[in-house]
């Protein structure tokens, strides 16, 4: 592994648990685990069809090969790590030209296929920009220095300016290594609603319709029964899922740490901290501002909500993921303070709310 790449990652952390080699077109399961298309696709068919397919590790159900989607993060990673890995042994010994130029080749062809393939994701863009511009660099510098011989190793590192490309590339990874490594939530049990029942861990809330007794805490919802998470986000790329169940009536979106612990104005999106979707009557409304929107009217009510947010580009988007994804609502704001993800059960069902490792939420 290259220098920049051997603190962050090993072989095994870009390595398809199937094939065990470095993921080739990966694809991303709904449980957050990722396989090559091809490994996904042949486990998958030999599983036969009188079930759901299941994720090797996990063994989580999944609707099929079919629903999934690629992941552009991770191809931005694997096609770093050849990237860097190239310019790093063209910088301590040279290379036969022959070689260098079909490394080349494969890393260009690779890195074309990822651009050439349109996606609405949210966060996207700003990646495509940033491999766009590794591309220019990796092919356009290293092919214009590959042509001239003998292969000059001091001008190779000068003309690719390697302060300035690991520096890029550093950022990049970063923020990809959250992506890969996103954050737990738990609940904040101090917000909790006295009728909100907490599990040890933090990670389940459930609904019980009394109120429990409790101490009195400026920062405990008194009015509606919500509650929110410890960890707040003040800037970045995020995405957390909230499965719910039928016949519950629920409330997820965002707000500041300054919002209102008691009255109607307490409620999610009924001031000027917070933004929700809610589900409630077999009605689907957002409201931000007590600025109440009645969305497009739903036969069946979403079962899997994604929730996207783009810290410094001020917007929250919500999809239903379950089955065919469907975009629900997009918020546009400017986020001024840090935004804790919020909650709120107003059923009176068994509601239950916990988390799963990869920054996700469970209704049911």
């Amino acid at each position: 592994i290259p220098p920049l790449l051997e603190e962050q990652w090993s072989d095994r952390d870009l390595s398809c648990p199937i094939c065990l080699e470095l993921y080739t077109n990966p694809v991303y399961l709904p449980c957050g685990h990722n396989y090559c298309l091809a490994c996904i696709n042949a486990t998958d068919a030999s599983s036969g069809e009188k079930s759901l397919p299941r994720c090797p590790e996990c063994r989580e159900e999944y609707s099929g090969t079919e629903t999934l989607h690629k992941n552009f993060k991770l191809c931005g990673i694997i096609e770093g790590y050849r990237a860097i890995a190239l310019v790093e042994n063209l910088g301590r010994e040279p290379l036969e030209v022959q070689e260098q130029q079909k490394e080349l080749m494969e890393a260009n062809q690779s890195s074309a296929e990822v651009l050439s393939v349109t996606d609405k994701h949210l966060f996207i863009h700003r990646f495509l920009l940033i491999e766009s511009q590794l591309t220019e660099v990796v092919t356009g510098t290293v092919a214009r220095v590959l042509s001239k011989e003998p292969l000059n190793t001091k001008r190779l590192q000068d003309s690719l300016r390697m302060n300035d490309f690991r520096a890029e590339m550093g950022q990049l990874l970063q923020a990809l290594i959250v992506q890969l490594n996103p954050l737990e939530l738990t609940f904040n049990i101090t917000t909790a609603h006295p009728s909100l029942l907490l599990s040890n861990d933090l990670r389940t809330v459930k609904y019980i319709g009394i109120k429990q007794a409790s101490t009195d805490n400026p920062e405990r919802f008194s009015t509606a029964p919500q509650v929110l998470c410890s960890q707040s986000f003040t800037s970045g790329e995020h995405i957390w899922v909230v499965e719910v169940g039928d016949q519950s009536m629920w409330s997820v979106g965002l707000c500041y740490k300054s919002v209102p612990r008691r009255g109607d104005h307490s409620r999610l999106g009924h001031n000027p901290v917070s933004w929700r979707l809610q589900w409630k009557n077999k009605k689907l409304t957002a409201c931000h501002a007590s600025s109440n929107m009645a969305l497009v009217e739903k036969t069946n009510q979403p079962l899997r909500v994604e929730v996207a947010l783009d810290y410094e580009g001020g917007i929250l988007i919500f999809h239903s993921t379950k089955g065919c994804r469907e975009h629900l609502h997009t918020f546009r704001a400017v986020f001024r303070e840090p935004v804790y993800p919020a909650f709120s059960i107003h059923s009176t069902t068994c509601c239950i709310v916990s988390f799963r490792p990869y920054v996700s939420v469970v209704l049911y």
